[in-house]
């Protein structure tokens, strides 16, 4: 008979295989006795394990930095090596609302961080986790599930927000059941205090400036945390929306260049290249829908002449009816020319907003989506 314990690691998954991902089992596995029993396997795991052996060598280029990836990297070495934090972590804002950890570092080995996430992921059973593979390790700023998580509410809050539990900064990306394991990890690493910190761009419009998010930056300090520390964070913070802002301008320029050289290439007849710019607004530039009309000064009209959008013709097709069945006795449509269309010089088109545009000779925004079609 074998009488040998098993180690550590295959201990705590025996136990917590089987009520995992359940509330009882939540509730059970975060019980103190056996909360405190969790906390101290996994801390003398990691121990044991060599995951508090400081990297002796920064293995990534400091210098030259490809792309935005890169650059983000940089900046959660820089937190790390230079403000002295345990471990630092960028995540950009996505523009379907997600949080995805997108670069991280900490001063332990990468190696060891990866092997002590799939010990973690050992006890979720089927279910995938990761705390550095973006695809997995991301939560939904207007997700009511990830409410509590540390990021989403930094993110909404505005400003930075500190925790002393570093499970905040995982939840719901791992089960609550694991809860005591990181807590041995937040032990074994010596980390006080957690914090999220948004970060924006300055946006104009119309005179008036707002602050638009594109992220959060995170770091694991091991002491309490002042002003001043948040002040040093929100400067690499700030940092990292120039190198969003920088990407994007990029990417605007990229896409532009290529529109134009396709249409130069591709096309001749003026439908094709004004439906092609429409495409490349909304797929190349991110844009929800895009639209051109053409000024044509016999009657003054801006008709429309081409109209892309993210959703699929056919349903925008099914609004334009639905619309028209609000008003039998007077034609309505969004994208037939003859009908999609308003004059600039007659008084009842004034607060139409291509009316605006050609009146000012300036770009015209609207937060009501009406203003294009009054």
């Amino acid at each position: 008979m074998n009488n040998a314990k098993p180690p550590p690691s295959k201990l705590l998954s025996r136990i917590t295989e089987a009520l995992i991902h359940t509330r009882t089992g939540a509730m059970l596995l975060n019980f103190p006795p056996i909360a405190f029993v969790l906390e101290r396997v996994a801390r003398q795991h990691i121990e044991q394990s060599g995951l508090l052996q400081v990297a002796k060598e920064i293995q990534q280029d400091r210098v030259a930095y490809g792309d935005l990836n890169s650059t983000l990297n940089a900046i959660a070495i820089d937190v790390v090596e230079t403000l002295d934090y345990e471990a630092a972590m960028v995540a950009p804002y996505e523009a379907d609302g997600a949080l995805p950890l997108r670069a991280w570092h900490t001063k332990v080995p990468r190696e060891t961080v990866l092997q002590w996430e799939a010990e973690i992921a050992m006890l979720s059973g089927d279910r995938p986790i990761s705390l550095t593979n973006p695809e997995i390790a991301r939560v939904y700023v207007n997700r009511d599930s990830d409410a509590l998580n540390l990021g989403v509410r930094a993110s909404k809050a505005r400003h930075p927000i500190m925790s002393d539990d570093l499970y905040d900064l995982f939840r719901p990306i791992t089960p609550e059941s694991t809860r005591p394991f990181v807590k041995g990890v937040q032990d074994a690493l010596k980390v006080k205090q957690v914090i999220a910190v948004p970060f924006f761009i300055e946006t104009s419009v119309d005179g008036r400036v707002d602050l638009e998010l594109v992220g959060n930056l995170f770091a694991l300090a091991s002491g309490r945390l002042s002003v001043r520390d948040q002040q040093a964070l929100q400067a690499f913070g700030r940092q990292a929306a120039a190198a969003i802002l920088s990407e994007r301008r990029r990417a605007y320029v990229e896409a532009t260049l290529s529109l134009i050289f396709d249409i130069q290439t591709s096309f001749q007849d003026e439908s094709q290249i004004l439906q092609r710019i429409v495409d490349g607004v909304v797929r190349s530039l991110n844009y929800v829908g895009a639209m051109v009309a053409i000024y044509n000064p016999d009657d003054g009209s801006l008709p429309v002449r081409a109209w892309h959008t993210i959703m699929p013709s056919r349903q925008v097709l099914d609004w334009e009816a639905q619309i028209a069945a609000l008003s039998p006795n007077h034609p309505v449509s969004l994208t037939n020319p003859d009908i999609a269309r308003v004059y600039v010089n007659r008084p009842e088109y004034k607060e139409n907003l291509s009316a605006q545009a050609f009146s000012t000779r300036d770009i015209c925004t609207s937060n009501d989506l009406f203003d294009l079609f009054r």
